[in-house]
């Protein structure tokens, strides 16, 4: 059965679960190709969810995940499979290959979770906040050590991103906006979002409550 879970109000459903495979994948780059020994791939419900169009995606941590255990928000615009996936061909599986500071840190989650070898592998983040991040996942390892149920890593996909305008006839896909609303929301610790994390300033105002004082 589809596991569906209210987020900030929002209805999304599982779509797959993370793992280490067991089989490396062959990275062309530059003209010199690589294997990415024990890649990230996924666990899919049904391979027809890599058509899924626009929506806001979550990775969680956990198999009952709250908001506090969200550790990515994002949206993308196309298909989920050209957002996040190659194909694994020689490990009959896809991949993840979403952006490298993403990748390399669900990678080395998994390798923690999982008690494999890291090599010296650090999380990936923005200079400013290394620290930060470093404090933020060994409190949350160390939580969750221990227990089977906390190690799964989860993708979540809004069900049903529109808002329906005046018209009936017309919808429009608000997926960007249902992740800024997790974006802007300071008591979420979403620690892979390096960026794009907003504050509150206090100097900037509706346009409507402007025009309105204008008269």
């Amino acid at each position: 059965m589809l596991t569906r879970k209210l987020f900030k109000g929002f209805e999304f459903a599982k779509v797959g679960h993370f793992y280490l495979s067991g089989t490396p994948f062959e990275i062309t780059s530059n003209g010199k190709t690589r294997d990415w020994e024990n890649p990230t791939a996924i666990h899919l419900v049904t391979e027809e969810i890599l058509n899924a169009e626009c929506s806001t995606y979550l990775v969680t941590i956990g198999t009952e995940p709250t908001e506090e255990n969200i550790l990515y928000v994002g949206e993308y615009t196309n298909s989920l499979k050209e957002r996040w996936f190659r194909e694994h061909k020689k490990g009959k599986t896809w991949v993840s290959w979403h952006s490298d500071n993403l990748d390399d840190n669900l990678n080395l989650l998994l390798k923690k979770l999982n008690s494999t070898e890291t090599l010296g592998k650090n999380w990936v983040t923005s200079v400013s906040n290394k620290e930060q991040l470093q404090g933020k996942m060994e409190a949350l390892i160390e939580q969750i050590s221990g227990t089977d149920d906390g190690k799964e890593i989860s993708l979540w996909l809004t069900i049903d991103p529109y808002h329906v305008t005046r018209k009936a006839d017309k919808k429009v896909n608000i997926s960007r906006s249902i992740e800024q609303f997790f974006l802007e929301d300071p008591a979420l610790v979403l620690p892979f979002n390096s960026k794009g994390r907003l504050s509150a300033s206090g100097k900037t105002r509706a346009v409507a409550d402007i025009l309105q004082i204008m008269g």
